[in-house]
Order: structure tokens, then C-alpha cells, then sequence
């Protein structure tokens, strides 16, 4: 199990990343409304692939349900997290 203080820093430079190929600007004060980012529905579903990746979380294993509830980082913590956690 990943540490969720390591799932936040590798998630902060995917996003950084993202939004620096995508838009050239990354403002980490605006992390806690991923929409002030730019982040809309369609980018996150491209985040989310990288997101995957960088994991190693089997494609699309994430609901869309999940995904569009989807409104920080905090909630990318989580929802990397809760896809980590061992099956019980």
C-alpha cells in the first residue's frame, strides 16, 4: 500500500504534468476546485488514463459514477487509495 501523503505528491506533478503540456500553466493554490484548473469532464477522463498509469490501476477500473463526483485533489487522494487498498 502506497502512503497517502506519496499518492498526494506523485498525483500533484501527473496533474502538473497535464495542465502544463495542455494549457502551459500550473497554479497549485487552486487544487481544492480542479475546475478552476481547466478541469473539465472530458480532461478528466484523460487525467484519469494518466492517473491509471502512473498507478498501475487496471484500465477503467474506476466507476464513472466516481469519476464525475470528481472536484479535488483530495478526492483523487482518495479514490487512488480506496483503488490500491488489497481486496478483502
Amino acid at each position: 500500500m502506497i502512503p497517502r501523503d506519496e499518492i498526494h505528491s506523485r498525483l500533484i506533478k501527473v496533474l502538473e504534468g497535464y495542465l502544463r503540456n495542455r494549457t502551459g500553466t500550473f497554479d497549485e493554490t487552486k487544487l481544492d476546485d480542479l475546475s478552476q484548473l481547466g478541469i473539465d469532464s472530458l480532461a478528466m477522463l484523460e487525467l484519469v488514463f494518466e492517473i491509471e498509469e502512473e498507478f498501475g490501476i487496471k484500465e477503467q477500473n474506476i466507476p464513472e459514477e466516481t469519476l464525475r463526483n470528481i472536484r479535488s485533489l483530495d478526492d483523487l487522494v482518495q479514490i487512488v487509495a480506496d483503488q490500491l487498498e488489497p481486496a478483502a
